[in-house]
């Protein structure tokens, strides 16, 4: 097999999975805020917009955005 195609959670797995997730710290964020910035840098920086929104928020929030995306980095830079 050289890809897992299908995985099946126990309600069990599920619900400590969810459990997990819930304890970490973070915060939602809404689109409509960076729906108009990340227009803006899809167009200059020759992002999509799908791109360019994780680009967006990482400004909002003041952070460094980390991608394994080649032209994301360099649109970072």
């Amino acid at each position: 097999m050289t890809g897992l195609t299908h995985f099946h959670l126990t309600e069990e797995q599920a619900q400590l999975i969810l459990g997990e997730i819930l304890r970490l710290p973070l915060q939602a964020s809404g689109h409509r805020d960076l729906v108009i910035q990340a227009v803006a840098l899809a167009m200059a920086r020759g992002l999509t917009v799908r791109d360019a929104l994780f680009l967006a928020l990482a400004q909002q929030q003041a952070a460094r955005l980390l991608t394994a995306d080649a032209m994301l980095a360099r649109a970072t830079a």
